[in-house]
């Protein structure tokens, strides 16, 4: 797309428009200014707009510049411009979220990629005259050059965009709709307990060989115990206080977080107050780990002064990660476990694979539907066979009789 194919840019505080149906043939489109950007960013009375009312703001400036462009030319509207080009209403769409959304290049980047891809497969079609079945001709494009099917829905995702955007523009009267291609379902990876014992033992190699960062592996030693020894999320272990933490009853308080001035920092998911067994493995190691606590530390995982480690579940992803790929660790269908959830997974899918109740998993685990429990269950093939060879026991039991 040529890079002078531009319908708004600022230049010294004010911004302009190119005309491109009023340009004549070996010209430049014709410029006119709409308005300053403090007009843009601010109302007449001085508040901020919105990004909304900065779009329709401009509408109306161009719409406004464009009457004064006429009456000072004495010309119409060319016939040929009320066709609107599939690559010039991508342009002005990309503008227009440039001048209003203020996203970064990373978006913008992915809708230009989006959208040249839709016309590498219908070409520079005319908008009005795109219907349901070019977006049934685009999936099967990208499904011919191996593309993959969330790429494939995020891509129809990004052309839908610009369509709903010419739509509410009035550039069509209709977007159509574009429906999206089947994703294969997701089955959750777990750690196997052979992963656990090596993963353990590696973050306390760490710990013993270098003091600098023995205080982040230790960490990340907390983080895993806990939550594969309970099920709990990582948020959950991210902001649990110690004293919620109950070694007599063997059982942990999942419950909102305040800091010292009453002021709520954490939920847990859905506000939903809720109590964790602990399993005698992890007894033990707290036990041990509370003597290895400063006095002033109030958070399982403290940053040492009395508030929380981490702000963001992603710092302590980003270290297991680092782990399993050290280790080359790999769940049991050979996909690497999610760095954090993957602790999780393990828990819902042990008990399951050791004959427990989906009802008292689901209460174990603290799902809220025994469906999300049971999601676990068809990860594992072994289990499947061993609920498979009751049947099959059955008949050979009946066979045998006299």
């Amino acid at each position: 797309m040529p890079r002078n194919q531009v319908p708004y840019f600022v230049e010294r505080g004010s911004i302009f428009a190119r005309l491109y149906e009023y340009q004549d043939s070996g010209q430049r489109a014709p410029t006119v200014k709409m308005c300053s950007t403090e007009q843009r960013d601010f109302d007449p009375s001085g508040k901020r707009r919105t990004k909304a009312q900065e779009e329709k703001f401009l509408r109306g400036c161009l719409i406004e510049a464009t009457k004064k462009f006429i009456e000072r030319k004495g010309g119409e509207k060319k016939t040929e411009s009320t066709k609107y080009r599939w690559l010039h209403v991508v342009q002005l769409f990309l503008d227009s979220k440039a001048l209003t959304d203020h996203k970064g290049a990373s978006t913008q980047k992915g809708y230009a990629v989006a959208t040249q891809h839709f016309y590498d497969c219908v070409g520079d079609i005319d908008i009005s005259e795109i219907k349901l079945l070019h977006g049934q001709k685009f999936a099967a494009h990208l499904i011919k050059r191996d593309v993959g099917p969330y790429t494939i829905n995020s891509y129809i995702t990004q052309v839908k965009a610009v369509l709903n955007w010419a739509e509410e523009n009035e550039i069509i009267y209709k977007a159509p709709k574009f429906k999206k291609v089947r994703e294969p379902e997701k089955k959750p990876s777990f750690y196997s307990m052979e992963a656990i014992h090596k993963l353990q033992k590696y973050i306390e190699e760490l710990i013993n060989s270098d003091p600098k960062w023995k205080a982040d592996r230790m960490q990340h030693l907390r983080a895993m115990f806990m939550m594969w020894g309970t099920g709990c999320r990582v948020g959950e272990a991210m902001y649990l206080p110690l004293k919620r933490i109950n070694l007599e009853t063997g059982q942990i308080w999942i419950a909102p977080v305040k800091n010292d001035f009453d002021t709520v920092i954490w939920r847990p998911k859905k506000d939903i107050e809720r109590y964790y067994p602990m399993g005698d493995s992890l007894i033990e190691f707290l036990q041990k780990d509370s003597a290895l606590r400063p006095p002033k530390e109030k958070f399982y995982l403290d940053s040492g002064y009395g508030t929380p480690r981490y702000r963001a579940a992603t710092t302590l992803a980003h270290a297991f990660k680092k782990y399993q790929i050290k280790l080359g660790i790999a769940g049991p269908t050979g996909r690497r476990p999610k760095a954090n959830h993957g602790f999780r997974a393990t828990t819902a899918t042990l008990m399951l694979r050791g004959g427990v109740d989906s009802y008292v998993a689901m209460k174990t685990i603290g799902h809220k539907k025994i469906s999300t429990t049971e999601h676990y269950m068809s990860e594992d093939l072994d289990l499947r066979k061993k609920a498979i060879n009751v049947v099959d026991q059955q008949y050979k039991d009946k066979k045998t009789d006299p």
